[in-house]
């Protein structure tokens, strides 16, 4: 028996998974607020340091923290590689121009003068 039902239409379909898709692009955003930001910097002048993710400050994270955590370093049988970690060089960013800082000479106390008593 053929199926008489509107949802089983070929333009129905289509829409349907299209809602879907727009359903999964919308939860897997990677640049939403809980995720992997546009573009990193440091904390410049006149910004506190925020989070950022360890994707961001390396290109081998995970090498490095299984390292740092000792996973595998006693293993008898294949000893750990070298670990050569691939950091990236990110630059800071600063919201206010930094005042030049001028320190005054050093002052000399003169050991043999009194100071003046009124």
């Amino acid at each position: 028996m053929a199926s008489t039902r509107n949802r089983n239409d070929r333009g129905n379909y289509q829409s349907e998974e299209r809602g879907r898709e727009d359903q999964r692009l919308y939860s897997l955003f990677r640049n939403q607020g809980n995720g992997q930001a546009f573009n990193n910097h440091f904390a410049g002048d006149g910004l506190l340091g925020g989070q950022i993710g360890p994707l961001a400050l390396s290109r081998n994270f995970a090498d490095i923290d299984s390292y740092l955590k000792g996973t595998g370093s006693t293993n008898l049988v294949s000893p750990q590689p070298e670990i050569r970690p691939h950091l990236k060089e990110l630059e800071p960013l600063s919201i206010i121009n930094r005042i030049p800082l001028h320190i005054p000479v050093p002052l000399r106390h003169i050991k043999d003068q009194r100071p003046l008593l009124q």
